[in-house]
């Protein structure tokens, strides 16, 4: 009877969203009752934080065919990309968003270094700074390399991003 009143309050006390007791002889028991994991933000402090950034960071993106969950990069990362393109000395312009880094180049400096990824890779490997923190860090930003007074575009994840700037 007294397990019986236990699970009674407990299952009063989930509803209402109140704080779960945990206690291991019956929290399984008391999971599969309640239909899902006892989970407390009192008791995980530092769960419930990294919960919360997380969610933070969750972007809806609308595609052509439909609408799709991305995660945004950290603020910290996106603000040190920021500032080191703003140091750097490039030919052409970029944008950091927490979603993507975006090169965009002048048509004549592209067709003079033969394709838009060598004017943007050149220029990043001319930039030591630069070219060690991009090559040392993975991200889950898109790149895209454009052309702002043309029609040429390219999309790609930062994985192969990476593999140009040793080898273009």
């Amino acid at each position: 009877m007294k397990q019986k009143g236990f699970f009674s309050r407990l299952a009063r006390e989930h509803e209402k969203g109140q704080v779960l007791l945990h206690h291991p002889d019956v929290t399984p028991v008391a999971e599969k009752r309640l239909g899902q994991p006892m989970y407390n933000a009192l008791m995980y402090p530092a769960e419930n934080q990294v919960i919360h950034r997380l969610i933070n960071r969750l972007r809806l993106v609308n595609g052509k065919a439909s609408t799709q969950v991305h995660v945004a990069e950290n603020g910290r990362f996106v603000a040190k990309l920021q500032e080191l393109f703003r140091e750097g000395n490039f030919p052409f312009f970029t944008t950091v968003s927490d979603l993507c880094v975006s090169f965009a180049v002048d048509i004549t400096d592209a067709k003079r270094e033969g394709s838009l990824y060598k004017a943007v890779f050149k220029a990043i490997r001319n930039q030591p700074k630069v070219y060690q923190f991009l090559t040392a860090v993975r991200s889950r930003l898109r790149v895209v390399l454009s052309v702002y007074n043309g029609d040429e575009h390219s999309i790609m994840k930062w994985s192969e991003f990476l593999s140009f700037p040793s080898g273009y």
